[in-house]
């Protein structure tokens, strides 16, 4: 008799198919008309408004989909930031949680915290900007890729909690370090974990006096490198575990991922295609209520999803910096989504976001109804502090009937 060994189904349904760096893409307006910068975010906005029975783009197969893959904590949003934004990230991201939304993103964070403020300051006499940094910030900022400048070899490192529902805990720590200005490197460690839990049967439904745990473990390495100064492409490799009790699964994934800066103002546009590898099953030998044991099990394959992701900044100057995106996803094992973010910076030093997430086919405006995701919201900070540069950002997630979610993510550059 074969088992199905599923773990968390109820969660199946109801997973996020979701660091703030301080390096995050300066674009100076220069390069790009008014116009066509209106243009561009008029365009945006009308697809906020597009009704639902004009945003069936592709079919809604989640219901005969949904349940038949394994791992589903990898599609857990890994930090703040990208959360905050309703997981339309893949394309904003430019620091070290680039190691979980997209690895090609990697190598574009360059200088991590050390941040330029714009073209007008690269034209200043300030001491601490040589005509080196000068001509590269000049130089990036025609190329339309973002207006940082830092010494090479830097490395950024992060921390993410993360209360996710039912008492669960997800955890995530990454690490990065440039080996040249064309290449990177990063280390990521993925956990979701529960307290200990009483097992229980039909006899004794308040517990037998033993117990058992449940837990998964992800540990990745990613490279990253820009091919010219418009694009880059990353590559991950994440060993995969999950326990339950005396049961395991045992999984090596893969992450692709592009990023590409349009030329067109700031606009950049990526692609990753995340959790790809074969289908895994359960290890170990179960023993039933009755004395028979159970040792082979159904097989499963990993969460691997598709993304598309496009942002811009509509508006921007000296103090003020509002970011735009929207994120297609194509999931193996539910529907067909869509992502909306914004985030909005002030002075370089405080932040605003606000997401949300739709299932194709659902009208943009008021309480998701196929879905339990729904909203998002955050508040971040960056703070100088000599030695290094840290950030520290929160997210807000609603989930409807099942509660809220709530993020912490603390970065810090090395």
């Amino acid at each position: 008799m074969r088992l199905n060994f599923q773990l968390l189904t109820a969660n199946e349904k109801l997973t996020v198919h979701n660091h703030r760096s301080t390096s995050g893409i300066r674009q100076s307006s220069i390069g790009i008309p008014l116009f066509m910068k209106r243009l561009l975010f008029v365009g945006y906005c009308s697809l906020l408004i597009v009704p639902s029975s004009s945003a069936q783009l592709v079919p809604n197969l989640g219901g005969q989909r949904s349940g038949i893959s394994a791992f589903q904590f990898l599609k857990i949003g890994a930090d703040a930031r990208g959360s905050s934004m309703g997981e339309a990230y893949v394309a904003v991201v430019n620091d070290v949680s680039a190691l979980f939304w997209n690895p090609a993103a990697l190598v574009n964070s360059e200088s991590n915290s050390s941040i330029v403020r714009d073209a007008a300051m690269a034209h200043t006499e300030q001491s601490e900007y040589d005509s080196t940094k000068k001509a590269y910030v000049m130089r990036i900022l025609s190329s339309g890729q973002a207006d940082t400048y830092g010494p090479p070899y830097q490395g950024q490192a992060v921390f993410s909690h993360t209360e996710w529902l039912v008492g669960l805990k997800h955890e995530f720590f990454g690490a990065s370090y440039f080996l040249s200005g064309n290449d990177a490197i990063g280390l990521a460690i993925t956990s979701l974990h529960t307290d200990d839990m009483k097992v229980t049967t039909e006899t004794q439904p308040t517990g037998t006096g033993d117990y058992f745990s449940y837990s998964d473990l992800a540990v990745a390495g990613t490279y990253s490198r820009k091919m010219t100064d418009q694009f880059s492409f990353g590559a991950t490799v994440r060993y995969v575990r999950e326990t339950i009790d005396v049961l395991h699964m045992d999984g090596i994934l893969i992450d692709l991922g592009t990023f590409y800066y349009m030329g067109l103002g700031s606009s950049r546009f990526a692609v990753v295609v995340s959790n790809f590898g074969a289908n895994v099953h359960p290890t170990g030998t179960v023993t039933r209520s009755d004395g028979t044991t159970v040792n082979s099990f159904q097989s499963f394959s990993p969460p691997t999803m598709f993304r598309l992701g496009y942002a811009f900044e509509p508006w921007q100057d000296e103090h003020n910096r509002l970011t735009a995106s929207v994120q297609l996803n194509h999931p193996n094992d539910n529907a067909e989504n869509i992502r909306f973010g914004a985030e909005y910076e002030f002075d370089r030093t405080f932040f605003l976001r606000l997401g949300v997430k739709r299932t194709i086919g659902e009208s943009l405006f008021g309480r998701a109804s196929s879905t339990a995701e729904d909203y998002t919201a955050g508040v971040g900070v960056f703070v100088p502090l000599g030695i290094t540069d840290a950030s520290l950002d929160y997210a807000f997630a609603n989930f409807n009937d099942l509660g809220v979610v709530h993020r912490i993510t603390v970065a810090i550059t090395y």
